[in-house]
């Protein structure tokens, strides 16, 4: 772990809050071929979901589609799997910059639909593509044709 994260575990770091980016086909396009999914869909979100008028104006991670990782030590029940309930008195890392962390999702895998909101426009991100060859090296089995 990075040094800050380290001093934050030492103090009960429960929760990071993980943003979920969802990614997708370009827009009226075909899936990019891959024998991978994580290689199929390379346009994202210009930011993490949020739900809108929705959760709590006090704690933003209410209001976040988020995937926490949590110490399961410090954190005793997970609401709907994306709400974590972490025990009194430990840290709670909320707002985690989807640039130093996230949780990719892929929006379009079992059908096509639109995940992209209203107003935003779709970002190519190819940052994972490197782990193609990695997945190939290893020998996995590739994945049959997607929607």
């Amino acid at each position: 772990l990075p040094l800050p994260l380290r001093q934050l575990r030492q103090r009960a770091l429960a929760v990071v809050d993980v943003p979920a980016v969802y990614f997708v086909r370009q827009p009226g396009k075909a899936v990019r071929e891959s024998p991978w999914l994580l290689g199929r869909y390379v346009y994202r979100a210009s930011r993490p979901l949020e739900l809108r008028d929705w959760g709590s104006g006090i704690a933003g991670f209410l209001n976040r589609f988020g995937s926490p990782l949590v110490n399961p030590l410090l954190v005793g029940d997970l609401v709907s799997a994306h709400y974590p309930r972490a025990l009194a008195g430990t840290l709670h890392l909320d707002d985690v910059p989807q640039l130093f962390v996230r949780a990719n999702h892929y929006g379009e895998a079992f059908k096509i639909r639109t995940i992209i909101e209203p107003g935003d426009t779709p970002v190519l991100d190819e940052s994972v593509l490197w782990a193609e060859e990695e997945l190939q090296r290893r020998g996995l089995t590739p994945l049959p044709q997607g929607p």
